[in-house]
């Protein structure tokens, strides 16, 4: 049995690097910014065994960065079940984010260049008020 949990967004701006209106958080805020995702099916149906199959979702840069931003924002304690923060686990993301964007320079869309840059300056800022021990 699969367990459900819920995803909520908490950053202030959208993949674009766009200030979000004030109150624009959850599943909604996320679907509406996040650039459309192409989808490819490998097979309608069901398994002889009787299981679903499910759609698979072709990577794209973005989407990757945010799930992985996913990871630093639970390593702050800011994900949906309260932690203690891992602040050096969480530099390590950040890092990497930055890693990555330093690798691909000259190789990202503008769309592209302009999420990275909004997603690492809103880490960067949320990682910045937990090590101070400021409330986000």
């Amino acid at each position: 049995m699969e367990d459900k949990f819920e995803v909520r967004d908490k950053r202030t701006m959208d993949l674009q690097g766009n200030p979000k209106p004030e109150g624009a958080h959850g599943n909604q805020a996320q679907e509406a910014a996040a650039p459309p995702r192409k989808e490819k099916h490998v097979h309608e149906g069901k398994h002889g065994d009787g299981h679903e199959e499910h759609r698979h979702h072709e990577a794209d840069f973005l989407s990757f960065l945010v799930n992985l931003s996913g990871l630093a924002y639970m390593a702050l304690g800011l994900g949906d079940i309260p932690t203690e923060p891992n602040l050096p686990e969480a530099k390590y993301i950040i890092d990497a984010i930055g890693m990555l964007k330093e690798k691909t320079a000259g190789n990202l869309s503008a769309e592209e260049e302009k999420g990275v840059t909004g997603l690492l300056y809103e880490l960067k800022m949320n990682f910045s008020k937990v090590a101070s021990g400021k409330k986000t």
